[in-house]
């Protein structure tokens, strides 16, 4: 199965790529290895309802889910 990541640009438009990158052009954060089974609809979502890092371009869809799970950092801490 085929991951892609989802691009969040600061104006709300998403954009998915099959390589991580790192958000240009205004960008806000990369959400990387995405099931590719989500849609970036899907995906944006999940982010809506967690609190997302400050300090990071980007960030592995497993720590969403944990984040969005109730994890306060997003599965590191234990």
């Amino acid at each position: 199965m085929t991951q892609h990541a989802l691009i969040i640009a600061r104006d709300g438009t998403l954009t998915l790529q099959t390589t991580p990158a790192v958000p240009t052009d205004g960008g806000v954060l990369t959400i990387t290895d995405c099931p590719a089974d989500w849609t970036a609809e899907d995906v944006l979502a999940l982010a809506r309802d967690c609190r997302l890092p400050t300090h990071a371009a980007s960030l592995a869809f497993d720590r969403l889910l944990a984040r969005h799970r109730g994890s306060c950092c997003g599965g590191h801490c234990g």
